[in-house]
């Protein structure tokens, strides 16, 4: 799913490279390197030749020693009889393979690109209408799936499948593909039959049939990519009822309750799942040290922070620090890092292969910084021999893990998992805790006794990690490095504050979706019915977390009617920017939790019948 629990954009595809905007090719040339024959001989016209295996991208044809008639202006392609709509032309689609691609039609079907009058008609005759375009796959099966479509007055619900030529669905295997048994729609440039493997016989959107000709239907898609459509973003979010939110629901206030309430809801499923955890687990302390590992984790590590969190529980980790009760600080935080980050695998002497030095030591001009930052990571790997030993000592089979199980790709710089464990550490040895559930009574006070309002102010700083400014070896390391392969943070070298260990955008993350569903769950778990009631009116009462791409566009599709339409949208939320109009609609981080539920729970899973907007 490209977007993680939290609705955070999760695949973005790269942008598209601009290139000349494309003509119909005219008269082509001879072959430069091939001598053109004086004659021909009169051949039998081949067999269509098998394409590229590649869904996406310009396709190449190994016939272009078959030259297409010279026609210098665009084709115009009037409908055509039952039998020439079953035949491509080698020539013209040679001819058509290098003006589109696959990807430039799955854009033009995604932005749905063209006026809303022109009256689509599939290749067997039937009218055709699109209630629903689908969701863009990503490539994996059928490029859109759950399409809704009303064909010839019967509406049908399936995937939609786009290609070039309609002999690709034979060619990429798909006849014999048991994933497209749904498909609805085969799309492509020319008609023509396609059978599924369950003998199926899809209906067939034939585009340039449709558009008229060539020069059309390239103008379509040139308006389509300029609209900002972008595969994987806006069709992940919007459903075909979308557009009968405010014909169901004219009131806002009604809409913005239904909203609030999906927000709780999500709430009162995590707390559950966190009350089955209290039931089963020997310590209580354990479900919020797994689900405070967790939300370090993003998207891409919450599996990995989540194995982290049994590997080390913060029992062992406690013991340790009691065994260092003497020494300094700083010095705990360094031998915590090095207990975590080695239980984790990620200590230069655990990676296969070993980072390569900054620098050679035989050689005079050595950057003091990279010669103090490799002094720190090889005193991390000198405390991990004996820490490991301990570890072993104290946990029931313990077993670190490995590189290779953390996922780095698409993860920023400072939030690198060896930057996280880094403020892990650091937040751990300032609590200053003797036994594990002091931190369930910690927890419980920054709540009671306080307005919502306030308490929600004090939890949005305690997990907040800062790099303290005095000097020490940890923070000179941590200010300018984000792994311990030493590589340097981006811009480090001219920025005036070192970045947050753990920042106010995760602490917020980490107190609404681990936090407080932990505390009302706990709540109920003790009978602790005061706790359980300021647990969710702080919640309720919690302030924006910042938004993201889907909150804003489920917001925008569900509130269209009054931020575009005729809507009367109420004087609190009223201005004249947009953006500053949706923040107000967005409210605080229970109705935008509400938005990520109603993507989540309806518009993903395509449940429209039962979505409470519906």
């Amino acid at each position: 799913m490209p977007y993680d629990e939290e609705g955070r954009f999760l695949y973005p595809l790269p942008k598209k490279k601009s290139r000349p905007e494309k003509k119909p090719a005219g008269k082509p040339t001879a072959s430069p390197t091939l001598p053109r024959p004086e004659a021909v001989p009169e051949v039998v016209k081949p067999t269509l030749p098998n394409p590229p295996n590649s869904h996406f991208g310009d396709m190449s044809f190994p016939h272009d020693s078959l030259k297409p008639s010279a026609k210098d202006d665009s084709i115009i392609f009037a409908k055509p009889d039952k039998a020439s709509a079953q035949s491509d032309n080698i020539a013209d689609m040679a001819r058509l393979a290098r003006l589109f691609n696959e990807r430039e039609l799955a854009e033009l079907w995604n932005a749905q690109g063209w006026e809303k009058g022109r009256k689509l008609t599939a290749s067997d005759g039937r009218t055709l209408k699109i209630v629903y375009r689908g969701r863009w796959s990503g490539g994996l099966g059928p490029d859109f799936r759950g399409a809704i479509i009303d064909l010839g007055g019967e509406l049908l619900r399936g995937d939609v499948e786009l290609h070039l030529s309609t002999q690709d669905w034979q060619a990429h295997g798909h006849a014999a593909d048991s994933r497209y048994n749904e498909v609805i729609l085969h799309v492509a440039l020319l008609g023509g039959a396609v059978t599924t493997l369950n003998g199926k016989n899809p209906a067939t959107l034939a585009l340039l049939e449709s558009f008229g000709n060539e020069n059309e239907l390239l103008e379509a898609i040139r308006l389509a990519q300029a609209s900002g459509t972008r595969l994987g973003s806006l069709s992940e979010s919007e459903g075909p009822c979308c557009e009968l939110v405010a014909q169901h629901h004219p009131n806002l206030a009604e809409v913005l309750a239904r909203i609030d309430e999906l927000g709780e809801s999500r709430f009162k499923e995590k707390g559950q799942k966190y009350e089955a955890a209290c039931a089963q687990e020997d310590s209580l302390v354990q479900p919020f040290w797994s689900g405070l590992l967790e939300a370090l984790g993003y998207a891409q590590n919450k599996a990995q922070f989540k194995r982290l969190s049994q590997i080390v529980p913060l029992s062992s980790l406690l013991d340790l620090l009691n065994d260092s009760a003497t020494d300094e600080a700083e010095e705990r935080i360094i031998t915590l890092e090095a207990a975590i980050l080695g239980a984790a695998g990620l200590l230069p002497s655990q990676r296969k292969p070993r980072p390569k030095p900054l620098f050679d030591p035989s050689k005079d001009d050595i950057d003091p910084e990279d010669w103090a930052a490799a002094e720190y990571a090889e005193e991390l790997d000198r405390r991990w021999a004996w820490l490991e030993r301990y570890l072993r000592e104290s946990a029931y089979q313990f077993q670190p893990m490995h590189e290779q199980d953390w996922n780095f790709a698409r993860v920023r710089p400072v939030n690198h998992p060896a930057r996280r464990i880094a403020g892990l550490a650091r937040w751990a040895v300032s609590l200053k805790l003797v036994e594990e559930t002091e931190l369930l009574e910690r927890l419980e006070a920054k709540i009671t006794g306080l307005e919502p309002a306030q308490a929600a102010k004090v939890l949005a700083t305690f997990f907040v990690v800062e790099l303290p400014k005095t000097e020490s070896a940890s923070r000179q390391f941590w200010a300018q490095r984000y792994d311990l392969t030493l590589e340097k943070l981006p811009g480090s070298d001219n920025a005036r504050t070192a970045p947050a260990l753990i920042g106010a955008d995760r602490a917020t993350e980490i107190t609404i979706n681990a936090t407080l569903p932990f505390l009302w769950a706990y709540a109920r778990h003790t009978r602790n019915s005061p706790l359980e009631q300021n647990a969710l009116a702080v919640y309720h009462s919690y302030p924006s977390k910042g938004s993201n791409e889907l909150v804003e566009n489920v917001a925008r599709q569900v509130f269209r009617f009054w931020l575009e339409g005729n809507g009367e949208l109420p004087e609190e939320y009223r201005d004249k920017n947009q953006k500053v109009k949706l923040n107000r609609l967005l409210g605080g981080a229970m109705r935008q939790q509400g938005l990520i539920q109603l993507h989540h729970s309806f518009c993903n899973e395509q449940n429209w019948g039962t979505c409470p907007l519906g």
